[in-house]
């Protein structure tokens, strides 16, 4: 072949019959040599690839003989009845057959649905591949202790001196308020003290207000469950909430819908971390290593989480005060990403209604899903064993008529994907009754 002829003309052979390759190849390349005297070989190469496009249409598919004639059609459509009317014939072994399938692929299908469910924990952040928590370890009494709170003031020395750091946030337990509203009172747990930058670092979809929601320390974001609850229908944004425990009033000025199912923290409102401190509470921001709160980060998308961690502990060294017991020198940090803190170990000083899963559950069922389709696999297999063995007149009779080896095989296979994809739509259609959504 002339070596101006391009590698995909090679493509020719495998859809074009073959008493029709060797002419249609011969004018085609004719042709292509022409065109490249007279029109240059880039446009003669266009030209050359139109021309393969145009062969590859009906006409000349049909008259391919790797594709079925209408006897080899017939003979497929016959398989299919021959299935068909054995099934009938041998309903016990046929019912026993698909009716293990079926079982086990709808077990398949059940935990194939809890492992993905437990493994999409707070995945639905944008960007959560890049959103990590800052965690601590602390060494007392001898011990190792792991820690999901750091020094309140870290967060910003991180934004200041590391360039991979985009944006953070400091979350921490509100506990649980007694809130009045309409005259009524409510208790209600699940708060969360924030800074306003927790909605750079989370995905929160905002139905009124937005982002500045927390800039004063009297404002106070809602989720639209509890909106609900306090103001029924009304709109409930600028309305005042007061506090009686906590002796203040804040002023609602977002509602965010409710967090999904697979959030690892169920969140019913967001409050300033500031709210309601007084002037002898100390300082805000500190680097005191009791507890400062959930420090959370989010990365830029470049960033090396392993050369931002080498560039913490200097920080850290250099900002802690000496204490009496220097327990500061004891104090190291890890990073731990998002997605791995809901099947992470729990921590101490974690938010106290953080959910969390448990990964051996989810290795157990991963497991126990292969052990039935393996298990369903052996006993179909010996039931359609048994069933050939009552076959034997069948084989007997379709080789007597000139059946060979290999069809009889394929009829076999054919029967073995058939049953497999009743069983699959069955599993289907019964989760979609179940599950509907």
């Amino acid at each position: 072949m002339n070596e101006n002829i391009p590698e995909w003309f090679k493509l020719l052979s495998f859809f074009c019959p073959a008493h029709l390759l060797e002419e249609i190849e011969g004018d085609l390349l004719q042709k292509f040599e022409r065109e490249v005297k007279t029109q240059g070989e880039i446009r003669a190469r266009r030209k050359l690839l139109w021309s393969v496009i145009l062969y590859f249409r009906f006409e000349i598919l049909k008259r391919n003989k790797m594709l079925p004639h209408f006897g080899q059609m017939q003979m497929i459509s016959n398989y299919f009845k021959i299935i068909y009317r054995h099934s009938i014939k041998k309903k016990l072994n046929f019912i026993f057959r698909l009716g293990g399938l079926t079982l086990a692929l709808f077990s398949f299908l059940i935990i194939a649905i809890y492992v993905s469910y437990e493994s999409s924990f707070n995945k639905f952040h944008h960007g959560y591949e890049n959103i990590y928590r800052v965690n601590s370890i602390r060494v007392e009494n001898e011990k190792e202790i792991r820690c999901a709170s750091v020094p309140s003031a870290l967060g910003a020395a991180l934004k200041a001196e590391c360039s991979e750091v985009k944006s953070y946030t400091i979350v921490s337990d509100f506990g649980t308020a007694i809130m009045r509203c309409n005259d009524k009172l409510f208790r209600v747990g699940s708060f969360i003290a924030a800074e306003s930058s927790v909605f750079d670092v989370f995905t929160f979809e905002f139905i009124s207000g937005d982002k500045a929601a927390l800039m004063r320390p009297d404002g106070i974001v809602l989720t639209e469950t509890l909106a609900h609850q306090l103001f029924s229908d009304e709109d409930p944004t600028h309305k005042l909430i007061s506090f009686p425990d906590r002796d203040g009033v804040l002023e609602v000025r977002a509602v965010v819908k409710d967090l999904p199912s697979n959030s690892s923290v169920d969140v019913k409102a967001i409050v300033p971390i500031g709210a309601f401190r007084h002037k002898g509470d100390g300082e805000l921001y500190s680097w005191d290593i009791g507890y400062g709160g959930n420090l959370f980060i989010r990365l830029n998308d470049q960033a090396d989480p392993n050369d931002l961690k080498e560039k913490i502990q200097p920080i850290l060294t250099k900002n802690l005060h000496k204490s009496f017991d220097n327990r500061e020198k004891n104090l190291s940090v890890f990073l731990q990403p998002l997605a791995d803190i809901y099947m992470g170990e729990p921590l101490i000083w974690e938010l106290p209604f953080d959910k969390k899963g448990n990964a051996i559950y989810v290795y157990i069922y991963i497991s126990l899903a292969i052990f039935l389709l393996v298990i369903a696999g052996i006993n179909y297999l010996n039931l359609s064993i048994a069933d050939f063995s009552f076959r034997n007149k069948e084989i007997g009779v379709r080789k007597v008529l000139g059946a060979r080896k290999k069809q009889i095989v394929f009829q076999v296979v054919l029967e073995t994907i058939f049953h497999c994809v009743i069983a699959v739509l069955i599993s289907v259609g019964i989760l979609y009754i179940l599950f509907p959504d």
